[in-house]
C-alpha cells in the first residue's frame, strides 16, 4: 500500500512539472525574428489579451444558448412522451393552446402592438398577422418552459474563460464591507449617468448579501467632470464621503449645485470649506487626472465591475457577478 502511495505521488508531481515545463515552452516559442532579437507567443498574447477574452467568451454565450436549446428541446420531448404524443401533436394542443384569434388580439393589446406595430410592420396586414402569429407562438413557449422547468432539477456546468486582470495600480478608490477580505468587488461608475442608475438595486442587493465576505471598493468614473463627482471629493476631504455617496446613491436624478449643498448640510459638513473646496481647481484637475488615467487601464465605459480586478463582462448580470465572487471565495477558503 505505501508503494502504491509513493507511486501515486511521483506521478502526480512529474505530471506536474511536465505542465510547467509545457507551459515554460509555450511562453519561450519563438513566433518571429529580426536579426538575432526573438519574438515571443507570450509578448503577442499579452498584447491580445483582451481580444482573446472576448473571441472566448462569445463562444461561451454560444455555447450557453445551445445547451439551454438542447435543454429546452429535451424537456419537450420528454412532456411528449408523458402525453402518449408526438412532439409537434403536444406543442399544438398543450403549448398553443391558446393560438385563438382573441388570444392573439388581446395579446397584441397588452404588448401596444395595434398602435406601435411589431418590428415595423402593421399588424392588421397579411405579412402583420405572420409576424403577430409567431411572436405569440415564441411567448407561449416561453411561458410554457419557465412554467414546466420548476419541475425539473436542472445543473448546468459550463463556466465562462476567466477574464485578463486590469492593472488597477493608482487608482484611488473607497472602500467598505469586510475590509480585510481578500475578494475584491469593485465599482466604477456614474452617478449622472442613466445607465449606472438603473444598475444601483444589483449592486446594492448584491452588497447587502456579501458584505461580510467581501470588500466592496467604488471609484467614481466618468467621460467629463460632474457636479456629483467633485461633491464626492469634497466630502472625503472632511471624511464623510460614505455619507455623501448614500445621499447620492439614493438619487434618481442629476443634481444640481444647490442640491448638492442641501445634501452636504443634511450630513453636516462645514458647509464654508464645502463651498470652498467646490470651487478649488485642484479638485478638477485630480478628477481629470483620475479619469484619463482609468481611460489608460482599458477601461472605457460605466458601470464597470471588476472582480478581483478581472472585468465582469456584463455588468447588469446578477448572476455572473455572484458567480465571479462565490469563485473567488471559494479560491480563498482553499488557501
Amino acid at each position: 500500500m505505501k508503494y502504491f502511495i509513493y507511486s501515486l505521488l511521483i506521478i502526480l508531481i512529474v505530471a506536474g512539472c511536465a505542465k510547467q515545463q509545457d507551459t515554460r515552452r509555450k511562453e519561450k516559442r519563438v513566433v518571429a525574428r529580426i536579426n538575432e532579437n526573438d519574438i515571443y507567443i507570450s509578448e503577442i498574447d499579452a498584447r491580445l489579451e483582451k481580444r482573446l477574452y472576448d473571441i472566448l467568451f462569445e463562444i461561451y454565450l454560444t455555447r450557453q444558448a445551445k445547451i439551454e436549446e438542447v435543454i429546452n428541446e429535451k424537456i419537450i420531448k420528454n412532456e411528449a412522451e408523458k402525453h402518449n404524443l408526438e412532439i409537434k401533436e403536444f406543442m399544438d394542443s398543450c403549448v398553443y393552446e391558446g393560438l385563438l384569434n382573441d388570444n392573439i388580439v388581446e395579446f397584441a393589446k397588452q404588448k401596444g402592438y395595434n398602435i406601435n406595430g411589431l418590428d415595423g410592420v402593421n399588424i392588421n396586414t397579411p405579412k402583420g398577422k405572420q409576424v403577430l402569429k409567431k411572436t405569440y407562438k415564441e411567448y407561449a413557449l416561453r411561458l410554457f418552459l419557465d412554467s414546466i422547468k420548476k419541475k425539473y432539477n436542472i445543473s448546468t456546468f459550463l463556466q465562462p474563460p476567466a477574464p485578463p486582470k486590469v492593472d488597477m495600480t493608482g487608482i484611488g478608490a473607497i472602500s467598505r464591507g469586510n475590509l480585510n477580505s481578500k475578494v475584491v468587488f469593485w465599482e466604477l461608475s456614474d452617478f449622472e449617468c442613466g445607465v449606472c442608475q438603473k444598475a444601483k438595486p444589483i449592486y446594492n442587493k448584491i452588497y447587502e448579501k456579501y458584505k461580510d465576505k467581501v470588500k466592496f471598493s467604488f471609484t467614481y468614473y466618468s467621460g467629463e467632470i460632474t457636479t456629483s463627482s467633485v461633491a464626492l471629493e469634497c466630502s472625503r476631504r472632511q471624511g464623510k464621503v460614505w455619507e455623501m455617496y448614500n445621499c447620492l446613491n439614493s438619487l434618481s436624478f442629476n443634481p444640481d449645485k444647490e442640491q448638492i449643498y442641501s445634501m452636504a448640510q443634511t450630513i453636516d459638513l462645514d458647509m464654508e470649506k464645502f463651498k470652498l473646496d467646490f470651487q478649488d481647481s485642484t479638485i478638477y484637475e485630480y478628477l481629470m487626472d483620475k479619469f484619463e488615467q482609468i481611460n489608460k487601464k482599458g477601461i472605457y465605459g460605466t458601470p464597470t465591475i471588476l472582480i478581483n480586478n478581472r472585468k465582469i463582462f456584463d455588468a447588469f448580470s446578477e448572476n455572473e457577478i455572484e458567480n465571479a465572487i462565490k469563485r473567488e471565495l471559494s479560491q480563498v477558503d482553499k488557501k
